[in-house]
């Protein structure tokens, strides 16, 4: 009787252990199916900050032109040759295979059109991410290929919006986090992901507190000395003041923290005596509990 409900256990654990790889593959189908990223958010279609005027645009790696190749090839040479030094020439090999590789992704960012035509640019293609939906280690993630810029669109803001994005369709398909690796020897690019990023989040969370703590302090003056202050201030920074995010505002930041960390996947991790002849760590930002212990786990 004990052995039947033993044996019983087992082709229950069975059973769902291979429901739950037929429902990672069918999210991660269902991922790649879609024609474009970018509809589910429209106000991600332009990019308007900091004297830039920018169109995004998606794509994938079939159907790509032959003049979005180039240009893509191009920029890929102009960032990366310097990081990967003597390794260039065969890396570069494998990145164009991968660039027109059925399962990538992309979203393409471009110079207005009618900026472009002012100005006789000889091309359009300013930057872009590639990415793909893969499996790491039995997670459904994002994996970013690519993030790649223009250096005269560098500096602008632009890195930390695609990133925004990534991370927004990575959720929206419910993906358990998104990974991506990192040259060594690329010191700005890991600063801008290990730093940047979570200088953006701290900077978000302590707008919020102040948020909070004006509110509290319009909220003991009185109505007479709430008159005064509205007297004083224009409308939009009032209706910000008196109504600051809800509670659940920090708590979701602090679920998102927008900063990755060298994942347990990554070369240092696994075997941290080989992980010092690697030239390349592996980064990762997770969204939820499972993918946090399997991907960030010490």
């Amino acid at each position: 009787m004990e052995s039947s409900t033993v044996s019983e256990r087992k082709k229950l654990t069975r059973r769902e252990i291979l429901e739950k790889k037929k429902a990672i593959e069918q999210l991660l189908k269902a991922a790649s199916a879609q024609i474009d990223h970018l509809a589910s958010f429209p106000s991600f279609r332009c990019f308007n900050r900091n004297g830039l005027c920018l169109c995004l645009e998606s794509g994938r790696g079939d159907k790509l032109s032959h003049c979005t190749k180039q240009c893509i090839q191009n920029l890929l040479k102009a960032n990366m040759e310097g990081p990967y030094g003597s390794e260039w020439a065969v890396e570069e090999k494998v990145k164009r295979r991968e660039m027109v590789a059925p399962e990538a992704r992309y979203v393409f960012v471009l110079r207005n059109a009618n900026e472009a035509m002012m100005d006789s640019a000889p091309t359009p293609l300013l930057g872009f991410l590639h990415y793909r939906f893969t499996l790491e280690e039995e997670i459904p993630v994002l994996y970013l290929y690519e993030l790649q810029l223009d250096s005269s669109v560098q500096g602008k803001g632009l890195g930390k919006f695609l990133m925004e994005l990534v991370e927004l369709i990575a959720q929206e398909n419910r993906m358990g986090a998104v990974v991506l690796t990192v040259q060594k020897s690329n010191s700005l690019a890991m600063k801008f992901y290990i730093s940047k990023l979570r200088l953006r989040f701290e900077q978000q969370i302590h707008r919020h507190k102040c948020l909070r703590t004006r509110k509290e302090q319009l909220e003991q003056l009185g109505e007479t000395g709430r008159k005064k202050e509205r007297t004083k201030l224009n409308k939009n920074k009032l209706k910000e003041w008196e109504n600051p995010p809800q509670d659940s505002f920090e708590r979701e930041l602090s679920h998102l923290k927008f900063r990755y960390v060298v994942s347990s996947i990554s070369p240092s991790r696994v075997d941290p005596l080989a992980g010092v002849k690697s030239n390349y760590e592996i980064l990762c930002k997770t969204f939820d509990h499972e993918a946090k212990v399997i991907l960030e786990a010490c």
